[in-house]
């Protein structure tokens, strides 16, 4: 116990951090109790960035160390200077088992967009990539296209992550994302046209991205694409030859039975496998 004091006041990377910081990120469970005893408290928050014990064992993935902070009452949507709760670092970290935890205590699955860039729990999921996360978060109910000012929906986030996962897109698309939201005119093709994203652009479009959507300065999809790229010429493809008749059909049967809350409908009604193979051909 005497020992771990004397590193957290030698230690710099923890420069306003309390024990029960340096405890709980290390996921201790007896230091902390220790700690306790001693008069210190669960709750505790460092003096700039209001981060609590149970952030940085949320962040960590300290399951035994979340579920003995609260248990022993702390704040389970405790907000920090950035607005983000335990459950929010949990998902950006891409914890699972410890956001399973929040989520069972009563964590805010949907805590109110406070501050920019990021403070919802899904955004911070697909911006990391961490498809857990957040096929935990939309089956929790999570809100599929609450926007914040900068980014926009989680879907927008997904599009603008540094590292794209395609099933954290797939997944939000499915489970009913709305593909045309925009964020100061600006839809997700925008955005993936721009990073030439060929896959996510097919894949957008195959769940009726709109190709004539035009953002603030006026630019259509096509514009912001490279130039001979391959994702320019496929968005022209569609401007020229507007969809068929079959895939608007499609895609009616998609945003009706398949996205959503009726997403395994479809495949109960014991269509012939053709139509049902039609319907999912995105």
């Amino acid at each position: 116990m005497e020992s771990l004091l004397n590193e957290w006041h030698l230690s710099e990377s923890l420069k306003n951090r309390h024990p029960m910081h340096y405890a709980a990120r290390n996921g201790n469970v007896d230091v902390m109790k220790a700690l306790i005893s001693r008069g210190y408290v669960v709750n505790c928050m460092t003096p700039s960035e209001l981060v609590t014990p149970l952030h940085e064992a949320s962040s960590k993935g300290c399951v035994e160390a979340v579920q003995f902070l609260i248990e022993e009452g702390a704040w389970i949507n405790a907000r920090n200077i950035d607005g983000a709760t335990p459950l929010c670092v949990a998902c950006a970290a891409g914890q699972t088992e410890v956001a399973k935890i929040l989520i069972e205590s009563n964590a805010s699955v949907n805590p109110a967009i406070l501050i920019d860039p990021l403070n919802s729990p899904l955004h911070e999921a697909v911006m990391k990539g961490h498809v857990e996360c957040v096929k935990l978060l939309i089956s929790k109910g999570a809100k599929l296209n609450a926007a914040d000012r900068h980014y926009g929906t989680p879907l927008h986030a997904a599009c603008v992550a540094y590292k794209i996962n395609i099933d954290c897109i797939l997944s939000l698309i499915q489970a009913g994302a709305d593909v045309n939201a925009t964020i100061v005119h600006k839809a997700p093709l925008h955005i993936a046209a721009y990073r030439n994203l060929l896959s996510v652009v097919q894949l957008l479009l195959n769940y009726g991205a709109d190709v004539y959507a035009r953002d603030k300065l006026g630019k259509r999809p096509k514009d912001l694409a490279r130039s001979n790229s391959v994702v320019k010429r496929l968005l022209k493809s569609y401007e020229i030859h507007p969809r068929t008749l079959s895939d608007c059909c499609r895609l009616t049967i998609l945003k009706s039975f398949v996205v959503g809350k009726n997403s395994i409908i479809i495949k109960q009604l014991g269509l012939p496998k053709k139509i049902v193979q039609y319907i999912f051909s995105c």
